[in-house]
């Protein structure tokens, strides 16, 4: 590993743990599907853990996210935030769900309100993610 900003140098592969830092429960999609660490992946990390610090730990799924089965991670971790709505969302405090919601656009898009699943946004920034908690945190001051 050499840096906080994604630069690791380190073999993945989707079906071994050689090369995820970090547990599978709040892995970004594109490492358990066996891409490299980037800041993006970092990123997403950091929005799944914001998840489920807002639900309590209660993350949908996280009983069958087991570390020995990276493909099925990868298989549930896709199902779940590309799904049109999240389903921790009604147990998020009210206060919160804009964040998390601006987050989870921010890495799942949902091109059309129609569509039936969310894109997958892999080139996630660092000013994306304070673009987000700079207009939460204007709409909570107004």
């Amino acid at each position: 590993m050499q840096d906080m900003a994604g630069h690791w140098k380190r073999p993945r592969s989707a079906s071994s743990l050689i090369g995820i830092t970090g547990t599978v429960l709040w892995a970004a999609l594109s490492v358990l599907e066996g891409e490299q660490h980037s800041l993006s992946s970092m990123l997403e990390g950091l929005f799944i853990s914001a998840l489920s610090i807002s639900c309590n730990g209660k993350l949908h799924l996280r009983h069958a996210m087991k570390p020995d089965q990276l493909a099925l991670c990868a298989n549930l971790r896709r199902g779940h935030l590309t799904s049109p709505k999240l389903a921790e969302l009604p147990n998020v405090a009210t206060h919160l769900q804009p964040l998390i919601i601006g987050l989870h656009n921010l890495f799942y898009p949902l091109n059309r309100p129609t569509d039936s699943f969310r894109g997958y946004n892999t080139e996630v920034t660092l000013e994306s993610v304070r673009g987000v908690c700079r207009q939460v945190c204007s709409n909570l001051s107004e």
